[in-house]
């Protein structure tokens, strides 16, 4: 079950969403403001996005969650009628970190985004009883963009084999143009 707004605002107070300002208090959730676009690891404050690309976004707000609470960032409806798609993980009992996602780009269209336009939110939710243990992850305390940790490109090695192809095809184009002209 999400926090209601009064609960919310006590999490502000409570320091457990830092750097919040109280106007983007929703019903259930809280508008989050961007920070910045992470595209091969440089920040920027505006990016456009091509069909399928996609980028890192960095919020104002950070969390430090206690023992017994999950947080979930959400994607803003206008922004998926726009044709945006969201990646995030779930914020565990323990975590404090600046909170990041990604967007992909899902439509046909360009889609152009700046830090003054809300894209996502946050909701709070309970966890039934308290967890034993704190949040553990790959990720503590992570106020800056670390990028991918260190993932290299999955698909390298399929791309070269995809060039190598391209190239066999326009040797053989070429030829076949030598031989019919």
């Amino acid at each position: 079950m999400y926090l209601s707004d009064t609960k919310n605002r006590e999490l502000i107070d409570r320091k457990v969403l830092l750097n919040a300002d109280v106007s983007n208090i929703g019903q259930v959730t809280y508008d989050l403001r961007t920070d910045g676009f992470f595209i091969d690891g440089n920040k920027r404050a505006e990016v456009e996005l091509n069909s399928g690309d996609s980028t890192f976004v960095s919020c104002v707000e950070s969390v430090q969650l206690p023992n017994d609470l999950t947080a979930s960032v959400l994607l803003r409806n206008s922004r998926i009628c726009l044709g945006l798609s969201l990646d995030v993980p779930l914020y565990f009992p323990g975590h404090g970190t600046r909170l990041f996602y990604r967007v992909t780009n899902v439509s046909g269209n360009v889609i152009a985004l700046d830090r003054s336009k809300g894209i996502a939110q946050v909701a709070f939710q309970h966890v039934d009883g308290t967890v034993a243990n704190s949040h553990e992850g790959a990720f503590p305390d992570e106020l800056d963009f670390s990028g991918l940790a260190g993932y290299s490109d999955i698909y390298a090695g399929e791309l070269k084999k995809v060039e190598n192809r391209r190239e066999e095809v326009e040797h053989i184009e070429s030829r076949s143009d030598r031989v019919v002209g």
